[in-house]
């Protein structure tokens, strides 16, 4: 069973990640057929308790495992009710770790090779504006939004009344 390990001020001071460890014993089948291994990292401002983050990563985890399908790059995944009642955030979008170092992003050195994937808190709306524009044109928003991806209660990078035009 994995477990989760938390990393204080990294990538940066002020910032604890939270990584499952062992998740990558398990082969996991992408949309492609492709076989790989993933592991998960969750990156917070100190909003959150250690207990639910590891729950939350402990939640995808378990998904994954039961399903045996890995999470793509741009991948939303909703979270349950009774996890929402406590965070100002729906979802989870999973994406490569670009605020982190290079090399974290995949472990070649194990065969298939583990990808490790950030994953991001993100609105409802924000969540539908992937679903229906995909996640290149998310990204590009909250690049050029400046958004900091470590503060769960950061202000959503799409309009809710632009979201119910779309």
């Amino acid at each position: 069973m994995p477990q989760v390990v938390a990393i204080e001020n990294e990538p940066w001071k002020g910032i604890t990640t939270y990584s499952s460890l062992g998740q990558s014993s398990h082969v996991l089948r992408l949309p492609s057929d492709k076989n790989i291994r993933q592991e998960f990292m969750f990156g917070d401002a100190g909003s959150l308790s250690a207990e639910f983050v590891s729950s939350l990563i402990l939640w995808m985890c378990e998904s994954v495992i039961i399903s045996h399908k890995a999470v793509s790059r741009g991948q939303t995944i909703r979270l349950p009710s009774e996890m929402v009642k406590s965070v100002p955030f729906d979802a989870l979008y999973c994406t490569i770790p670009v605020a982190y170092k290079e090399a974290l992003a995949t472990f070649r050195k194990s065969d298939p090779a583990t990808v490790f994937v950030w994953l991001i808190p993100i609105s409802a709306v924000e969540a539908k504006f992937i679903d229906r524009n995909g996640w290149s044109a998310f990204e590009t928003l909250l690049e050029e939004n400046h958004s900091n991806l470590f503060d769960i209660s950061r202000a959503a990078v799409i309009d809710p009344l632009d979201a119910l035009e779309q």
